[in-house]
């Protein structure tokens, strides 16, 4: 297939622990995957494999057929189509300005000064964040560090975005606006990898759930048949309580049978019937 697959990649710390385990992973054109698991499943390392950060034990890496050469150019191009971005913003930005940050991977690709200034005009206005263009890194609030950190990598024009823990740390209004960010991202065809814990967001926002647990892929799937299984129940606690309600009104006969469970509040609301109507009452005054 075309797009980003993987093969049995393994990975093992130097003191020989494993920390992914025989994985595979299919990462088609447009794709919204999520990435679960509990803390030290794996997640933050595969996502490290995937962008070509660390080399694999084991195991291939292709994209679009093509796989990443042992060293030299061919892998600096594979991390250019595959971004990744981390969980703490400050790891990844480095220059005074946002606008100085956002142009420096296409800087280093040797693009003429035009090419890149339409680039980073072009993910800045995406982003919805062209206003702070001239503004210092260190007078940035942490949703809008996370957002410029997503445009130096968008600036590179990855075909697939890898995000560790996008929403950790923000604030509800700092969530939206992110969340809102990648749905323009998809919509433009960006295919995306998330990784988080948070079991509603990863409900609501994937189209394919995977979780880890001591490195390897436990359960795989659509995020309402994941999240209801009882496998992932015992590795992860319970699951988001909307889940609980669909599965309650589907067997009150509320909602169809052949339906997925709904994921977030307006497909519940869409399915749930409308209360009766009643008659005004006319009061009569004597």
């Amino acid at each position: 297939m075309t797009g980003l697959v993987a093969t049995g990649l393994e990975y093992r710390y130097p003191d020989g622990r494993v920390a992914v385990d025989r994985v595979d992973l299919e990462v088609g054109p447009g794709a919204r995957i999520g990435l679960t698991g509990r803390n030290g499943s794996g997640k933050s390392t595969l996502l490290l494999l995937l962008a070509g950060l660390v080399r694999p034990a084991a195991g291939t890496l292709s994209l679009d057929g093509a796989g990443p050469a042992v060293g030299g150019a061919e892998r600096s191009g594979w991390r250019g189509r595959v971004g990744l971005v981390f969980q703490d913003s400050d790891d990844q930005l480095l220059a005074p300005t946002v606008r100085d940050d956002v142009e420096y991977g296409p800087r280093n690709l040797g693009l003429p000064a035009d090419v890149v200034a339409e680039r980073v005009d072009r993910v800045l206005a995406l982003l919805e964040i062209a206003d702070l263009a001239p503004r210092p890194i260190h007078a940035l609030s942490l949703g809008q560090r996370r957002r410029v950190a997503i445009a130096g990598v968008l600036a590179m024009e990855p075909k697939v975005l890898l995000l560790d823990e996008p929403t950790a740390g923000l604030d509800p209004l700092g969530t939206a606006a992110l969340l809102e960010c990648l749905d323009r991202l998809h919509r433009a065809g960006t295919a995306i990898v998330l990784a988080t814990l948070d079991l509603e967001l990863a409900l609501r926002w994937s189209d394919r759930l995977i979780v880890l647990d001591e490195g390897r892929v436990v359960e795989a799937g659509p995020p309402d048949v994941v999240l209801s299984s009882a496998h992932c129940a015992r590795l992860m606690g319970r699951g988001p309580a909307i889940l609980a309600v669909g599965r309650q009104l589907r067997a009150a006969g509320v909602l169809p049978s052949g339906e997925n469970l709904p994921r977030d509040l307006d497909q519940l609301l869409f399915w749930l019937p409308e209360p009766p109507k009643r008659e005004p009452r006319v009061l009569t005054l004597r």
